[in-house]
């Protein structure tokens, strides 16, 4: 993975072959995205949900993935890259919320309010367990008269 990462910080444009269901967003696009770096995303279906997520945060172009399209679109950075990188978005607010810190911190807070929930329950469910214990073995109960 450090190797991948090395590669990343020296590429200038990163590329991401979709996947083949549009149903999935892999995890490594939004890693992709934590680089900084601008991303050809080529889908083979019309329909990546990962299209949306590279044309709304500005964050690097959509080509199809065939022969045609790449070659034009290639065509065109290698003619003007200033022109076609000026069309990108410099925002990191945008995709922040899915790096690597905020994502721990989210699993954290999730965490720890599951931990707080449970202990919750666990309390809770022992002051029922006492108030029926005493109900059960008060006068009238197993222990009483």
């Amino acid at each position: 993975h450090d190797r991948v990462l090395a590669l990343q910080a020296e590429a200038d444009v990163l590329v991401n072959i979709g996947n083949a269901l549009a149903a999935q967003t892999p995890g490594k696009v939004f890693e992709s995205l934590g680089s900084g770096k601008p991303i050809l995303h080529c889908p083979s279906v019309d329909h990546n949900p990962v299209n949306a997520l590279i044309r709304e945060w500005g964050r690097g172009w959509v080509c199809r993935n065939d022969k045609a399209s790449l070659q034009l679109f290639l065509a065109k950075l290698v003619a003007s890259p200033q022109q076609q990188c000026a069309q990108l978005s410099g925002d990191d607010g945008a995709i922040a919320a899915y790096g690597w810190s905020a994502l721990a911190k989210r699993m954290l807070q999730l965490a720890e309010r599951c931990v707080g929930a449970r202990e919750m329950d666990a309390s809770s469910f022992g002051n029922r367990r006492n108030n029926e214990d005493r109900t059960i073995g008060g006068p009238r109960g197993r222990g009483g008269g």
